[in-house]
């Protein structure tokens, strides 16, 4: 995994007199087969904490990381609710693909504790319950070390959960499921989730107004003032929402100009939420596209464009309006080729980042 770090510095001088710190962006290899889904910010010595995933004896492992100032990286592998896979152990074919038990970490606020979430095994369970997959909180302990803290699912007949993010106050947010891989003709039911400590898991439909429209499927981003975005259903169409928790206020965030639905990926404590929404484009194939956008909490969302005439997605963003997010470009791969993207201020054209 090739990660971008902030590493700050000092300026010397500048307009504003004294000291100043300005982002210095490193390229820093943690380890080969590993994916980085968040970092902090730095700390006093300029060291940063990365949720992510990797490749472990096989399979897929949540992973955590520490890279120091000088950019030198250390990786562990976090902690599973199962025994390393040995020779001879079953595996679930799903759709002729080879699935095995597997955890990743998704997001990982300013104390360092992760989200993300595990499979659990059981060897006696019917087929779709084989692999329970649970949301998971990687509490990082006085020792610094990794205590893994199973959230559980949001009701009784769910078997899949995921946590998506975690705020300072350790407040986790997610989605919960009823889910049959062995079904190609299952509905799968999805529910926002919410959790902490005091109320353990709680579906997050149960905390909105009586009258509302919403039935809310995913919690994607949750900030330091409570406010969270993900997306849901209002009156059957798929839309982005931001709800504030502490005043019980769902806000649906609005398209781009021409699309009908759009999903939020994440917000920042000015409650400014990015995502993807659909657009009055059409690509060769005569399929929507769609691009990423950025909301700020009233009037039109900003279209934050694309590299070229096809889809871009704005993943997330931070304090100073920064964004990341990825464009597809053109490419003869089956599957395509996507690049990461840089939106400096909230605004366009966006910035390849470059290896």
């Amino acid at each position: 995994c090739l990660l971008c770090c902030p590493m700050v510095q000092a300026k010397k001088g500048g307009n504003n007199g004294g000291g100043r710190t300005t982002p210095k962006y490193n390229v820093i290899e943690l380890a080969p087969m590993t994916r980085a889904y968040a970092v902090t910010e730095p700390n006093a010595s300029d060291a940063v904490r990365i949720a992510g995933e990797g490749a472990e004896v096989g399979m897929t492992a949540a992973m955590a990381a520490k890279a120091n100032a000088a950019g030198v990286p250390q990786v562990e592998y976090l902690p599973e609710p199962r025994t390393p896979l040995e020779e001879g152990d079953p595996v679930f074919d799903v759709y002729g693909d080879t699935f095995n038990r597997a955890s990743g970490a998704l997001s990982i606020n300013g104390e360092g504790d992760i989200v993300g979430g595990c499979d659990y095994y059981d060897p006696e369970a019917t087929l779709r319950e084989y692999s329970e997959y649970r949301a998971t909180l990687w509490w990082l302990n006085m020792n610094d070390a990794y205590e893994r803290i199973d959230l559980g699912l949001a009701d009784e007949d769910h078997n899949y959960s995921s946590a998506h993010d975690i705020n300072a106050q350790s407040v986790v947010v997610g989605t919960s499921a009823l889910i049959d891989f062995c079904n190609e003709g299952f509905e799968s039911f999805y529910r926002a989730m919410l959790w902490q400590p005091e109320t353990g898991m709680i579906d997050l439909n149960d905390l909105l107004p009586v009258d509302s429209d919403w039935e809310l499927a995913e919690a994607n981003g949750i900030n330091a003032v409570n406010q969270v975005c993900g997306v849901g259903y209002l009156q059957g169409v798929e839309r982005a929402y931001r709800f504030d928790l502490d005043n019980d206020e769902i806000v649906a965030i609005p398209v781009l100009p021409g699309g009908a639905q759009n999903r939020g990926y994440r917000l920042n404590t000015a409650g400014h939420v990015v995502g993807v929404s659909e657009t009055d484009q059409l690509d060769d194939e005569g399929d929507p596209i769609f691009h990423g956008f950025l909301w700020k909490g009233a009037g039109a969302p900003i279209d934050l464009g694309s590299l070229t005439t096809s889809s871009s997605s704005a993943n997330d963003i931070n304090g100073q309006g920064e964004i990341v997010g990825t464009s597809t470009v053109p490419s003869t791969s089956l599957f395509g080729e996507w690049l990461a993207l840089r939106w400096k201020d909230g605004v366009p054209p966006a910035v390849a980042l470059e290896t």
